[in-house]
């Protein structure tokens, strides 16, 4: 295929005329031709006709489509490494330049929430460590679903890229605080828990700085507005922070966190059910660690008993014990 022509995909996936779903399910699960990868991280740079939110929303699209949602909001589904291309788009150079857009890119104003969102969409989808690559990895098989998958995981060869991923992700948490859109704080936390999950060096660099703080500021200026999925992100991130030495769980506590896991779980919309499941696992871990406020059992016994399935489900987020007394609000079974 000529470079003219895979631009030409590239652009008809995010054509304003709606999304062509075939071309997007052959990209995602069956294209061999990798071309594209390049022409994405050039138009990322400004040197060809596509714009660099057409870039991001391409890579988007592909890598949303093989997870279950194309619009890249949600990441329902992990277990598929995808076609060559959805392997090869999971690359440190464009991971690289999707960053780089997101530093350098400041103008027009108006334009720049847009980039933001659909740049921090891109890297939730480019930190997805898919099921397939985690078994491929294990049998000794070279994968290329994820740059630190195929070659090194537990090793620092690309600690420095991860380091980097995480500095620029927590620095534009603070942008992502002026903007109401929730989505945005969803991938924002996507991004950040994929990272944590995926880099024991990207976690241990994020847990000595001020996420925690950051985290808590965005999670209750979102809960403030609407209760939001993106809530839910926000607690299990938190979540996640507290694994490791007792000092990780301090520094969360410290950041407010326990006032916030604390705001009304039983009164949160059931509309989204991860939200409640997400605090008490929070509340949890945090309680395992620091002495429970009064009320805090009560508080913790209607949603562990509306949703203790989802509840159950997301202990599997909890790498730092969970006090006795919340699991103990459980039903058995």
């Amino acid at each position: 295929m000529t470079e003219e022509s895979v631009l030409g995909d590239l652009q008809r996936l995010v054509s304003y005329e709606g999304p062509e779903e075939p071309l997007a399910e052959h990209l995602a699960f069956h294209e061999s031709n990798t071309q594209a990868v390049q022409l994405l991280q050039k138009s990322l740079r400004g040197e060809t006709e596509m714009a660099e939110i057409q870039a991001l929303r391409a890579t988007v699209r592909i890598l949303g489509t093989l997870a279950g949602d194309a619009t890249g909001d949600t990441v329902p589904d992990v277990s598929s490494s995808g076609s060559p291309l959805a392997q090869a788009l999971r690359c440190e150079g464009l991971t690289g330049a999707v960053l780089e857009l997101l530093q350098r890119w400041k103008s027009p104003k108006e334009e720049r929430p847009w980039l933001l969102l659909e740049g921090l969409r891109a890297l939730r989808l480019l930190l997805v460590l898919p099921l397939s690559a985690k078994s491929e990895h294990r049998a000794g098989k070279r994968n290329t679903a994820a740059w630190w998958v195929e070659d090194d995981v537990g090793y620092v060869r690309h600690g420095e890229a991860r380091r980097r991923l995480g500095e620029v992700l927590v620095t534009v948490l603070d942008e992502v605080k002026e903007s109401s859109k929730a989505e945005m704080k969803a991938a924002a936390f996507g991004a950040l828990q994929n990272l944590v999950t995926g880099s024991p060096v990207a976690f241990r660099h994020l847990a000595q700085g001020p996420v925690a703080e950051k985290v808590v500021l965005l999670t209750e200026a979102q809960l403030k507005s609407l209760p939001h999925a993106a809530v839910g992100d926000g607690c299990r991130l938190l979540t996640l922070l507290c694994s490791g030495p007792r000092s990780h769980v301090r520094r969360v506590a410290d950041a407010q966190a326990l006032p916030l896991a604390m705001e009304r779980p039983s009164d949160w919309n059931p509309v989204h059910p991860q939200v409640a499941p997400a605090a008490v696992v929070l509340l949890g871990v945090l309680c395992e660690a620091v002495d429970p406020q009064p009320g805090l059992l009560e508080l913790c016994a209607g949603p562990a008993k509306q949703f203790s399935k989802q509840i159950r489900d997301e202990l599997g987020w909890a790498r730092a014990p969970v006090a006795s007394a919340v699991l103990a609000l459980l039903p058995e079974g």
